[in-house]
């Protein structure tokens, strides 16, 4: 399960990336309590897009190992507590336009 989950959270991210210079612009989120960053602003530069969901998914793979608390705290997308490919997911679909909701 968790490869089928690497895998569809990967196809989506390059479809988004492809659609990102074309149809995606900034979109805010909610702030996350009483931290500086929004939820889901994971590289901390102001807005939620396509670069937050590749910077999650580096992160999860190691290649982001200076990530401050609040950069965690900010990926923590669904609230659960930890950063998992869910939070990738859901912040892709998220930055797409679904109708979602992220904490």
């Amino acid at each position: 399960m968790t490869k089928f989950k690497k895998i569809i959270s990967l196809i989506l991210a390059l479809m988004l990336a492809l659609s990102c210079f074309t149809c995606l612009g900034s979109v805010n989120a909610f702030a996350a309590g009483d931290a500086k960053l929004q939820v889901g602003d994971a590289n901390g530069d102001g807005d939620v897009d396509i670069d937050d969901v590749t910077y999650i998914q580096m992160y999860l793979a190691g290649r982001q190992p200076g990530a401050t608390d609040e950069q965690i705290k900010a990926m923590d997308v669904n609230g659960d507590g930890g950063t998992t490919l869910d939070d990738v997911v859901l912040l892709a679909q998220f930055v797409a336009g679904w109708d979602v909701t992220i904490n």
